[in-house]
């Protein structure tokens, strides 16, 4: 939703109609959101936490209000970020055109990265609809969204082949890529923004869920 919208907006607004996403980059981050992320959170174990939980009907609905507030909340943190990064980036800090558009690829990436603790993954509803053993990253209300992530090696090596080639790609991916070298500062804001995800996913677990039910009913 937030690449659509930021692919969308950037490139109807450029003089040249060239959205600060190149193909190549919404290949990688198709590739890592799709594919690696579903990796990872697919092969999740249980907790024993989940045995409290009690079964799921068996005509509930696989996008919940929870699923549906979550993916509300963080496509307007993340399209709002990225949007102001782009459009008002070079004068907040004074960067050229391809610092700004590598910051705003980078800090999308990196969102995506720490969101996948506790997005909500469509196929994993449908996966553990009908079985209470589901991932321990969660889709409910719960806070703790490291719930044993230690236990699962391969998580834990996705996640870093992820880190890892993103920070390639911004080091060494140049013309690939369409990037440029980042500095210390550049990287920290990139990271900032993208660890606020947590936080905002924090606080849309405070809100009432009635307020996000409308989906369901449309």
């Amino acid at each position: 939703m937030t690449s659509v919208a930021l692919v969308f907006v950037s490139g109807i607004s450029n003089s040249n109609e060239e959205s600060v996403l190149t193909p190549v980059q919404l290949m990688w981050i198709n590739l890592f959101q799709d594919t690696l992320a579903a990796l990872a959170l697919a092969t999740d174990p249980p907790t024993r936490r989940v045995l409290d939980r009690k079964p799921e009907p068996r005509m509930a609905p696989l996008i919940t209000v929870t699923m549906w507030k979550t993916i509300i909340v963080q496509s307007i943190y993340q399209t709002a970020v990225t949007l102001i990064l782009y459009f008002a980036g070079s004068h907040i800090f004074s960067y050229s055109t391809e610092e700004i558009s590598t910051l705003v690829f980078n800090t999308y990436v990196w969102m995506q990265i720490f969101n996948m603790y506790k997005y909500v993954i469509f196929f994993l509803r449908l996966f553990f609809l009908a079985n209470p053993r589901h991932s321990c990253r969660q889709y409910d209300d719960t806070f703790n969204i490291f719930e044993g992530v230690f236990r699962n090696w391969l998580f834990m090596s996705v996640s870093s082949m992820m880190i890892g080639l993103q920070i390639m790609i911004i080091f060494v991916g140049g013309q690939a890529f369409h990037v440029v070298p980042l500095t210390g500062p550049q990287w920290a804001i990139s990271l900032v923004l993208g660890l606020l995800t947590l936080g905002v996913g924090a606080l849309t677990r405070c809100l009432p869920n009635w307020s996000f039910s409308w989906p369901l009913h449309h």
